[in-house]
């Protein structure tokens, strides 16, 4: 049995590659690959046995119920068990954004710091997404209400709500696969809660329990909110001016409430773009 052994907090490149080494060496050309668990893992177990089995679909993936001693900067062979290193996993957890070379493409969207674009309509959220996708070369998530508004014949009832909160978290997922280090988000489900409750007083009770929860709280790293203070732009799927400046001091409060960073995006042209090219770089470099 060719048993490689390790805890895969996260898998990396150099992983992979010393499993190619060991498998070309495999007399059946396949491994069984152990997932150690521990204390102080970032990523369950689950997750991580599920990153392998996509990596490694031909090798046999198990978790180990033991106590794995694991070496620091270089693998150890123990009889028949080769044991992984734990340096490189631990380097990139703590600079993920400068490692991006050492995570694998099914690994990465776990390390995808998230930008959140909030606000009312017509505040330039779409137009910022886009210009910040393009300078870090990555992508942005377009709001999902304006299609689904229209899908629905240019109407907004109350079972219309999850699902747009639902889509707009799956846009995010699958652009997430795609996105490089950083990931542009216009809008977010606690868009879509303000804009329930002002139409109908109240929202789902699902979308109200996940915009309080700790996973929403660490779902983005940080929060840009645009003032209402562009020229406003007529648009069928829009309320107007109105309702843009009625909405912003409910956009505010929400953060406030919630004790949500964020920076106050006014201005215009290239004075607007460098408020918002400040806060992605800052995020970058936290990472």
């Amino acid at each position: 049995m060719s048993l490689v052994i390790g805890r895969f907090d996260p898998p990396t490149t150099a992983d992979l590659a010393f499993l190619d080494a060991r498998r070309a060496d495999a007399p059946d050309g396949r491994l069984t690959v152990g997932v150690a668990s521990g204390t102080s893992d970032l990523f369950p177990l689950h997750t991580r046995v599920r990153w392998l089995r996509e990596l490694l679909p031909h090798d046999s993936v198990v978790v180990l119920d033991e106590a794995a001693t694991l070496p620091s900067d270089r693998p150890v062979q123990d009889g028949d068990r080769w044991l992984l290193p734990t340096a490189l996993g631990e380097a990139v957890k703590a600079e993920p954004m400068g490692r991006w070379d050492d995570l694998p493409a099914v690994v990465r969207p776990a390390f995808v710091r998230r930008i959140r674009m909030f606000g009312a309509e017509s505040s330039g959220k779409s137009s910022m997404a886009a210009h910040l996708a393009d300078v870090y070369q990555s992508v942005w998530v377009e709001e999902r209400w304006r299609d689904l508004y229209v899908k629905h014949g240019h109407r907004w009832e109350p079972e219309h709500v999850l699902e747009v909160a639902m889509a707009q978290l799956e846009a995010e997922e699958q652009a997430a696969l795609r996105a490089n280090r950083l990931l542009f988000c216009d809008t977010d489900p606690l868009t879509t809660l303000i804009y329930a409750r002002a139409a109908f007083g109240t929202a789902p009770a699902w979308l109200e329990a996940y915009c309080d929860s700790a996973d929403y709280a660490a779902r983005y790293a940080a929060t840009l909110l645009f003032a209402p203070d562009l020229p406003w732009e007529p648009d069928p799927v829009r309320e107007g001016p109105e309702a843009r400046a009625r909405y912003f001091p409910l956009f505010q409060a929400e953060l406030e409430l919630r004790r949500i960073p964020y920076t106050l995006v006014t201005g215009s042209g290239r004075a607007r773009e460098q408020v918002g090219e400040a806060v992605a770089e800052a995020v970058r470099r936290e990472g």
